[in-house]
This record gives C-alpha cells, sequence and structure tokens, in this order.
C-alpha cells in the first residue's frame, strides 16, 4: 500500500515537469543522428572505472548490456533516422567484439534506420564489426592493416633447462598442451593442429560473416594482403567511400549548423514521451560473473566459496526468477570447478540459468557452464578444453648450480613428491597419473550429463582440445549461437520474465578484490596466481590459448 502511495506521488509531482519537457522536446529539431563511439573496452556488464583511469580523467565506456537498452530505445523514436558508429582502437577479444558486432547488427535490422560505421583506424577486426553496418567509411590516406590470422607461441623450455629447471608434467588428454611452453622448444603435433584448427574455424566465421554482409561478390582474399590502402578495399566491395573524419557530419546530414542533431549514446535520454513512467520494478533476473582464474577457498577472483554463495543467494532470493551466468575464463583448480558445477546444477534445478561465454571459456571454465540449463556462446569464443593435467617446477639443477642442498626426511615414501627439489618417481608418477585420470573420467561424464551425450559420444571432442563456438555448436557441446542478447532471450522465455534487465547477485567484493580492480593489476597478477596454483592444486583444468 505505501509502495502504491508513494508511486502515486511521485507520478503527481513529476507530471507538471514532463509536460514542460516535451513540450520544448516538441519544439527542437524532429532529427536526430545517433552516435555509437566504439573505442578500448566495452564489457559485457558494469564495471568500475580504474583508479588510475579516473586520475587521467578517462570516462569508462558504455558497457553492452547498457548499450543494447539504448539501442532498443531507439527503435521506437522516430527522430533516429541514422545511426552513426564511429570504431576507434578498441580492446578486448574476439567473443567480446562479437558483441559489439550484434548491436550494430541489431540496429541495422530497423526498418528505415540507416547505420553507417567509419572505421578510424581500420584493421582485420575493426572492418568485421563494421561489416553488420549498412555503410562501410574509411579514412583517407590511413593504410588498412588487416593481415588476415596467425598465431605465435613462445617456448621457454632451452631456456628454463639451462637455468636447471624443468617442468614436470602429467596430462590426461593428447591436446592438453596448457604447459608445453614451460617443457618444449616447439609444439607437439597435436598442439600444432589444434592452432591451425583454430585460425581456420575464426577465419571461416569473419569471412562468412564479412561476406553475407557484403556480398558474395567482395574480394575476401584481400582481408589477408594488408596492409593496403583505403582504396583498394573500396574498389573490391569491402567499403564504401573514402571519407575524411572533418566531414563525417555533412555526409550524414547533421552539419553543425543545421537542423539535425548529432546526440551521442552516452547522453540519450529515448523517445520523447507524453507521460512519466511509473516506477520500475526491482529486475527479477539475477548474474553471476565468473572471471579469471579459478581457485579454491578465498581471494580475489572466482573461488568456489565465493559462487557457490552467490548460487546459494540467488537460490534462496524470491524476486529472482532467473540467473545468467556469464564465464570468461580459461580454468583453473579442478575440484573448485566441480564444487561450482554442483552449486549451478542446484540452483538450476529451481530457477533457469543460462551461460553465457565470453572470450575464453574452456576447461574449467567449460566445466562450469555445463551444469546450466543452455549454452549460448558467440562464434569466436575459445571453449572446450575438456582434458586435466598436474604439474611441478623442479628446481634441482638450479639448486646444485647454486650450492644449495636438501635434506628429507619421510615416514612414508610419498610425503615429499611436490617438492621441487627432485621429479617425480615412477612410484608417484603411476600415482598421480591415476587421480588426474580419475578426474579426466569425471570432467567426461559432467559434460555427458550436461550435454545429453554419452561418454563415448564426449570422448572425440575431449583429449584437452579447443574449439572455436562455431565449431562447438556444430559438436553439440553447445546449444546456440549468439551474445548478450540471445542469452537474455533465452533466459527471460525460460523464467518467464519480460523485463530483460540484471542485478548481481552474490557477496560483495573483499578489499583486495576492488583495489586489484581499480589499479588494473588483476590481469597482471594472473600468472603468478597460476603459479601457485601449480604448486598447490594437484589437478588443473586449464587453457591458456589465447587468439588476440
Amino acid at each position: 500500500m505505501l509502495r502504491l502511495l508513494f508511486a502515486s506521488l511521485r507520478f503527481v509531482l513529476a507530471l507538471p515537469f514532463t509536460l514542460t519537457r516535451y513540450a520544448l522536446a516538441r519544439l527542437r529539431p524532429r532529427d536526430v543522428v545517433l552516435q555509437l563511439d566504439l573505442d578500448a573496452l566495452h564489457p559485457l556488464f558494469t564495471q568500475p572505472a580504474h583508479l588510475l583511469a579516473r586520475l587521467q580523467g578517462q570516462t569508462p565506456r558504455l558497457d553492452q548490456l547498457t548499450l543494447l537498452a539504448r539501442l532498443e530505445r531507439a527503435r521506437d523514436d522516430d527522430r533516429v533516422q541514422t545511426i552513426y558508429v564511429r570504431i576507434g582502437a578498441l580492446r578486448g577479444g574476439w567473443a567480446t567484439h562479437f558483441g559489439l558486432r550484434e548491436a550494430i547488427r541489431l540496429a541495422a535490422e530497423r526498418p528505415n534506420c540507416r547505420v553507417v560505421a567509419f572505421v578510424a583506424q581500420p584493421d582485420l577486426r575493426s572492418l568485421w564489426l563494421a561489416s553488420a553496418a549498412d555503410e562501410v567509411w574509411l579514412p583517407p590516406d590511413v593504410p588498412v592493416t588487416s593481415q588476415g590470422f596467425g598465431a605465435e607461441v613462445t617456448f621457454f623450455g632451452e631456456a628454463l633447462d639451462r637455468a636447471g629447471v624443468e617442468v614436470d608434467v602429467l596430462t590426461a588428454g593428447a591436446y592438453k598442451a596448457a604447459l608445453e611452453p614451460f617443457t618444449r622448444t616447439e609444439p607437439s603435433p597435436a598442439n600444432a593442429e589444434m592452432i591451425r584448427a583454430l585460425l581456420q574455424s575464426m577465419r571461416q566465421v569473419v569471412e562468412a560473416e564479412i561476406g553475407g554482409r557484403r556480398g558474395e561478390d567482395v574480394e575476401l582474399d584481400l582481408l589477408g594482403g594488408g596492409p593496403a590502402q583505403p582504396e583498394v578495399f573500396v574498389e573490391t566491395g569491402l567499403a564504401d567511400a573514402i571519407v575524411p573524419e572533418e566531414q563525417v557530419r555533412e555526409r550524414l546530414g547533421c552539419p553543425e549548423d543545421g537542423d539535425t542533431r548529432l546526440v551521442g549514446l552516452e547522453d540519450y535520454a529515448g523517445p520523447v514521451r507524453p507521460w512519466p513512467r511509473w516506477p520500475r520494478r526491482p529486475a527479477r533476473l539475477g548474474l553471476i560473473e565468473i572471471k579469471g582464474l579459478i581457485k579454491d577457498g578465498r581471494g580475489p577472483g572466482p573461488t568456489d566459496r565465493a559462487v557457490v554463495a552467490a548460487c546459494d543467494a540467488a537460490r534462496r532470493d524470491d524476486r529472482v526468477r532467473g540467473v545468467l551466468l556469464h564465464i570468461d575464463s580459461g580454468g583453473g583448480s579442478a575440484t573448485a570447478s566441480e564444487r561450482m558445477w554442483r552449486a549451478v546444477r542446484a540452483l538450476n534445478a529451481e530457477k533457469p540459468v543460462v551461460a553465457l561465454l565470453g572470450d575464453t571459456a574452456a576447461s574449467g571454465g567449460y566445466y562450469v557452464a555445463t551444469a546450466a540449463r543452455q549454452i549460448v556462446c558467440p562464434p569466436t569464443t575459445l571453449t572446450g578444453s575438456i582434458g586435466v593435467l598436474a604439474a611441478k617446477p623442479v628446481a634441482a639443477g638450479l639448486l646444485a648450480r647454486l650450492g644449495i642442498h636438501q635434506t628429507r626426511f619421510e615416514l612414508h615414501p610419498r610425503a615429499t613428491m611436490f617438492s621441487a627439489g627432485r621429479p617425480f618417481t615412477d612410484d608417484e608418477r603411476a600415482a598421480l597419473a591415476a587421480s588426474i585420470e580419475h578426474t579426466y573420467r569425471l570432467f567426461l561424464r559432467r559434460v555427458a550429463e550436461g550435454r545429453a551425450l554419452t561418454t563415448d559420444e564426449v570422448e572425440p571432442l575431449a583429449q584437452g582440445r579447443v574449439w572455436t563456438g562455431h565449431d562447438a555448436q556444430q559438436s553439440r557441446l553447445i546449444d546456440r549461437r549468439g551474445g548478450l542478447p540471445a542469452a537474455l532471450d533465452v533466459l527471460g522465455e525460460a523464467a518467464g520474465v519480460a523485463d530483460r534487465r540484471l542485478r548481481r547477485v552474490g557477496p560483495r567484493r573483499t578489499l583486495l578484490q576492488r583495489l586489484l580492480r581499480q589499479t588494473g593489476a588483476a590481469e597482471a597478477v594472473e600468472p603468478l596466481e597460476l603459479l601457485a596454483l601449480t604448486r598447490d592444486t594437484r589437478a588443473l583444468a586449464w587453457c591458456p590459448v589465447r587468439l588476440d
């Protein structure tokens, strides 16, 4: 009753101001060119600005959830006849950029709306984004640095050997090559085969999407022939025009002294409405994120305790009707992944959980995703990597060179098997191999259960092999190709909720987590965390492959 009274009072008080705003808006120019400025990093969800960025006066970029919501408002705004997308120096992975491309594609599908993309720093990725627009403009005299797809892997095996250090590794899966850079001087045949297949799959996805929007007659081979001058891309149909940036507004029909306004998406409030809106109810869809190295216990990043607590909170919250599980992780601890899997499965038994995969959702990250009701995945995501490994660094040669000696006292023969002062014995290797084989078989069963397959059907897709989202869909490892809009549609339908807004569920971040995020140090400390994880965790479900 009090809520209704408060809402009615708010409506009455806001009415004069709304009518005045509506009358003033009707006197303004009718047409609006909406500007979407894509630059730096646009995460899926709101992230606090780093402390250093704030000191430098940098404003946080629009997250993709907000970006999509404002573009959705523009669909009902008759004033918006043109959307101008300026693509600058973007950061992030291929799946993150797929989300931005989906936003452009959805805007271009609106009837009677022209979407123009201006590529300020043209390269392969920005051309792929821009191809979703109706028109692609390039600046003059700026070479297009589109060299195609490639990968470079650095191997430290010989350097470590010279230093007297080796890494003793056991793996379950022929393609589980996570620690090859520390043990070899070149990739194994299986690893080389996997990397070539990933690059070929990414090329197939990008060329198919560019060709689908630009037409079959475009010269797609030019995408790997850069750097080249922009005129060549216009001649071959990959772009429409060469336009100096200072002439963009005039070409769009919104010069500075004209009637049509250029409005940035950050400042866009939506169509003019004659009546104030009633207060909206709280969001009914929850959001749980698993981002970074998966670890046991407490600490910064996605730990099993934090994710289990978030799942329990969502399960107990009557206001939450469904949960979006966003995973952007190459994995980590196999035991922590199993605990997360159990928590997600328990939540999914009571409320629908839809997993949305990020740039990388492989190994332990994919392990957790299989507990969800459905998995939505961009075609450029790296996923799969169904395999397990165990390792320890061995510094016996380095210690001897430095004149450092160790004496061990063992009441049991395997008491010091994880000592860095010696390699595994044959007995220890056999025991550890049996342990990781058990974890690998459990991984296969989890995937089989979540994907409605048999373990025999999963086995050829496993062995630690990494797949693109495009190939994973064909292998039934995921349910649907798509980004955030597709995941929200699937979750909203399953939960019976029309409102696509999200609210985070789970415990607050610790002080250390906030400091790491604010200073931008979270990404820098991840390799150190991984080294610590190999020491403390006996089974790793981890995928280090990156195609950035």
